[in-house]
């Protein structure tokens, strides 16, 4: 009988110690999981992240050439042909026919969302404008050098196409804004001007979408100036910073840096907060922006660390009490083939 209480003892500790090593097993397997998911999945985000900077573009750029289409329209327009027919004939703009371009550009305005029209001739005086204090005056006033209107203004006149301002400060409507502007031709002939201010909050709604950003996701959008950036939009996280500068680091080490010279990748770096973050970066020519989609590292890993937390924390303890439990059940074991041994000699 004590033969079969040694194998039975035997077969029992056998089964606790693959039991042990099985546990082990799984632990090494999960840990192995958790450490393979901590390097690939910020990987795989950031080929997200790239792909939402990819999009956000590509629906930035749809939303400006809606925007442009539609001033082409509105230069192409009779109303507008009839009213530069009468500036230039010398005849003079009638209260009737401004009252009538009054309403006609009202429409137009609420119709696309325009913050401002404005109307120049080829002298730069402004015919019209929805900023009424500025008909009569003249673009080349020294009020006005230098506003963006003013440059697009030159450009025209010498290429004879249109134009995309920058986003920046501008000295007539005093605050940020960007305009399109179109030469509008009658008969054939150049003969004005037509300059749109796109509305500011259509630009925040088009670029302030974060949808799979989280929390601590934003665009961050800026342009270059010399040895400097600007921030064109306000980040979510940094609102800010809107229109401020920073200096080129002399090796491009943030994102931003690396879109507004021109490069595109993803990865995990350093963001303009100096905090570690998954980004994509990209360069948009179309209006000399870097864009970089990103979102926070520690966010992003926040469940992993969980997993790894759990895997390297509590099972590791579990598996104590587990061994625990193993040397009880031996040493009871122990304890009963002693009694049994004892009670034999009896």
């Amino acid at each position: 009988m004590g033969k079969g209480v040694s194998k039975q003892f035997a077969l029992k500790s056998l089964i606790n110690i693959k039991i042990f090593f099985a546990l082990w097993f799984l632990i090494a397997v999960f840990g192995a999981f958790v450490g393979g998911l901590t390097y690939y999945w910020p990987k795989y985000k950031a080929r997200q992240m790239f792909d939402l900077a990819t999009k956000r573009i590509d629906e930035l750029i749809f939303f400006m050439e809606k925007q442009r289409r539609s001033v082409v329209e509105l230069a192409r327009s009779v109303y507008m042909q009839d009213l530069m027919s009468f500036e230039v004939g010398g005849g003079g703009i009638t209260k009737q026919q401004t009252k009538k371009m009054q309403s006609f550009l009202k429409e137009y305005q609420a119709s696309f969302g325009y913050s401002q029209i404005f109307l120049i001739n080829l002298e730069g005086r402004f015919v019209f404008s929805t900023m009424e204090d500025l008909i009569g005056k003249n673009i080349k006033d020294e009020a006005y050098k230098g506003s963006l209107i003013t440059q697009s203004f030159e450009f025209i006149r010498m290429t004879l196409t249109s134009d995309n301002s920058d986003f920046a400060y501008d000295a007539i409507v005093k605050k940020e804004a960007l305009f399109i502007t179109m030469p509008v031709s009658f008969q054939g002939k150049l003969r004005g001007f037509l300059a749109v201010q796109v509305s500011n909050e259509k630009m925040q709604k088009e670029l302030h979408n974060y949808e799979g950003l989280g929390k601590s996701g934003e665009y961050v959008i800026a342009s270059l100036d010399k040895n400097q950036y600007a921030f064109v939009l306000a980040p979510r996280l940094s609102p800010d910073l809107a229109f401020t500068t920073r200096p080129l680091s002399e090796n491009l080490d943030l994102p931003i840096e690396k879109a507004i010279m021109g490069y595109q990748g993803y990865g995990v770096e350093r963001g303009y907060r100096d905090e570690y973050i998954v980004a994509a970066w990209k360069y948009v020519p179309q209006f000399n922006w870097g864009l970089v989609a990103k979102i926070n590292y520690d966010e992003l890993m926040f469940y992993a660390y969980i997993l790894r937390y759990i895997i390297y924390g509590f099972i590791p303890l579990a598996i104590i009490l587990m061994a625990l439990l193993i040397f009880k059940m031996v040493r009871h074991a122990q304890m009963r083939e002693m009694q049994r041994t004892k009670e034999k000699q009896k």
